[in-house]
């Protein structure tokens, strides 16, 4: 059995899919033994050539077009870490990833362990964007209410004996990692999740404000899709301006204004999606 099993679901990425594998190839040392196994959802592109090209990683071919979710499950399923890691295609591991997520296993109470998503791209207005989401991961993580808590398939590992208990993902289009991760509360306690926000992956897809936009407005019609399942609500406002003065307490004030005007066109574009969501429900 290797320490670790890293599972990526995969469909026509050829874009981000070799920088994510060079990411994955290249982890530090970290004193134990790791897989890579990339499941194919189906891609009509080259992203299975390019995958095939690394030798160390094992490619394997959904029988049918099942999502991410269902992808995830049968990497899952094909795989032997004692830890599952889990990062999507379109994600840059930085090198000490796996190094940090074994660090964290070591601790017993430890069933799960989430990390930050970064944007690819390094304006002002997205490093502010990352330091919001940081400071908003630190403030779910760190609260007893359960109903707060989410996963991120893009950067999350999980304790095998606590997914061949808890799981598998629900095989849903989206939200499958939050509602794990609510089954892992609910079945242990918020303990059993850990944040790590040294635990990066740089998220390809977001290099620009608009595509920030463009996933805010995604989640929002997802959240829709699938609150009714478990328990899952989104922060106040009020918590939300918490977490916004936590990081602009040391910033000045054009950061700070800068940041809330993003982040008030950001919960319109969430809202607008949760709308879609529910006009999709009615017809």
């Amino acid at each position: 059995m290797r320490d670790v099993s890293v599972v990526v679901p995969f469909r026509n990425a050829e874009r981000h899919v070799g920088r994510c594998l060079r990411a994955l190839e290249g982890q530090l040392p970290f004193g134990g033994t790791y897989e890579i196994v990339m499941v194919d959802d189906g891609s009509t592109d080259g992203s299975a050539s390019i995958v095939a090209g690394f030798p160390h990683a094992k490619l394997l071919t959904q029988e049918r077009r099942g999502g991410a979710y269902a992808a995830r499950n049968r990497g899952v399923a094909a795989s032997s870490g004692a830890t599952i890691a889990f990062t999507d295609s379109d994600c840059e591991p930085r090198p000490d990833w796996l190094r940090r997520i074994l660090e964290e296993m070591s601790d017993p109470g430890v069933a799960v362990v989430v990390g930050a998503r970064r944007p690819a791209g390094r304006s002002s207005l997205l490093s502010l964007i990352a330091a919001y989401e940081r400071a908003k991961d630190e403030f779910v993580f760190a609260s007893p209410i359960a109903d707060l808590y989410y996963g991120s398939g893009n950067n999350m590992a999980v304790r095998r004996e606590v997914f061949d208990r808890l799981g598998p993902f629900s095989e849903r289009r989206r939200g499958s990692d939050t509602l794990f991760v609510r089954r892992v509360v609910e079945a242990l306690s918020p303990d059993a999740v850990r944040f790590l926000p040294e635990l990066h992956v740089d998220h390809l897809e977001i290099a620009t404000v608009r595509d920030y936009y463009r996933k805010l407005y995604v989640y929002g019609r997802s959240f829709r899709r699938f609150a009714p399942l478990g328990r899952v609500r989104p922060l106040t406002t009020r918590e939300r301006l918490g977490v916004w003065r936590a990081t602009v307490e040391s910033r000045p004030p054009r950061d700070a204004a800068a940041l809330l005007g993003v982040l008030a066109l950001g919960v319109l574009f969430w809202w607008a999606g949760s709308l879609s969501g529910l006009v999709r429900e009615a017809t």
